[in-house]
């Protein structure tokens, strides 16, 4: 695999020296064969993809703009409440 580093030490038999150049080819290969049909199964699909624009309202229900007022007043008055006790 990796012959390379054994190019002028060690004297090799040609015959394993070209097999393993062979293995070595045929398992990068077998990798990047791999990592392109992992790549090909990823692709994002953007054929149900909508586009906003100003004419269309971004939140049809307009109970969720006021639950939406409500959690952040609780949750900001709650923080203040913590702080103001902390600091006592």
């Amino acid at each position: 695999m990796f012959s390379f580093l054994c190019k002028n030490r060690i004297p090799m038999n040609p015959k394993m020296r070209e097999y393993c150049i062979k293995a070595s080819n045929d398992s990068i290969r077998k990798i990047t064969e791999k990592c392109n049909e992992e790549r090909k199964m990823n692709k994002i699909k953007l054929d149900n993809l909508v586009v906003i624009t100003k004419d269309d309202s971004p939140n049809p229900n307009p109970n969720d703009n006021i639950i939406l007022s409500i959690i952040c007043l609780l949750s900001s008055t709650t923080l203040f409440y913590y702080f103001y006790k902390a600091s006592r």
